[in-house]
């Protein structure tokens, strides 16, 4: 189509359907294929039409602007044990940023609890960034900053501590943490559990959601740290499957793929 309006432009796009006429509004793009026209819709997805659908468009002269409904939390139950949840990166307290296609932090206990409303039986939850870094990043320096993360926790009144990881090197931040507490016959005084997943909480086949309620569960309710293997565990799924996470001694657990 000789007249489509060249890349990045806002546009108002009228097209013919089967089920009649629909409009779209968002920005040009170039033709996904020869006799397409294409367009990146203001949800971020991109759409592509056959030009003979094409009834009008219109070039705006700039996208409308949406905004996000507001909805206010609920209460935690104040009688569940309280569990920090520490994020340092990572798909797994992460969310997808449609109008960009980004992954970005979902940090905010509110987001955390909708996306994973599970949760809300199980413990009352305290977010904490820490950042929001590729796990490659992460120096000793961060190792230390985890925790001092975790010790303000326990002194806070936390029974447990959850810290949300990219995966590539989460076993090594595992082991830290473990030998950081463990070192010289010491142990935590609650519950230090590692975890990571594949794919962001608002997927549906992310393992984000088994892996958060495992790890919540256990960081309120498991059992006391003896210093032997346990002062960090490391908790995902046991196979490729639902069904089982696994539960794993921090200084002892390595990434193979």
């Amino acid at each position: 189509m000789d007249d489509w309006p060249k890349p990045g432009t806002p546009v108002k796009l009228v097209v013919k359907t089967w089920a009649g006429k629909a409009e779209h509004t968002g920005i040009a793009l170039p033709g996904s294929g020869k006799g397409l026209i294409t367009m990146k819709l203001q949800n971020g997805y991109n759409v592509s039409f056959p030009e003979s659908y094409v009834d009008s468009f219109e070039v705006l002269d700039e996208m409308p602007i949406i905004e996000e409904e507001v909805v206010e939390s609920e209460p935690q139950d104040e009688s569940l044990p309280l569990v920090h949840l520490i994020h340092t990166g990572g798909t797994i307290a992460s969310k997808v940023d449609y109008a960009t296609g980004a992954v970005t932090a979902r940090f905010d206990p509110h987001e955390l609890l909708d996306a994973v409303p599970e949760l809300r039986g199980i413990a009352r939850i305290r977010a904490v960034k820490l950042g929001n870094m590729w796990s490659d990043d992460l120096r000793p320096r961060h190792w230390n900053r985890m925790l001092k993360a975790t010790e303000e926790a326990f002194a806070e009144g936390a029974v447990g501590c959850v810290i949300t990881h990219g995966t590539d090197t989460l076993h090594l931040s595992a082991a830290a943490i473990s030998y950081g507490w463990s070192g010289q016959g010491g142990r935590p005084p609650g519950r230090i559990v590692l975890t990571g997943s594949q794919r962001s909480p608002d997927r549906g086949s992310s393992d984000a959601t088994e892996n958060l309620i495992a790890s919540v569960q256990w960081a309120a309710h498991g059992p006391v740290p003896s210093g032997y293997r346990d002062s960090s565990v490391v908790i995902v799924h046991a196979s490729s499957s639902d069904g089982s996470c696994a539960i794993l001694p921090g200084c002892a657990c390595r990434k193979y793929h």
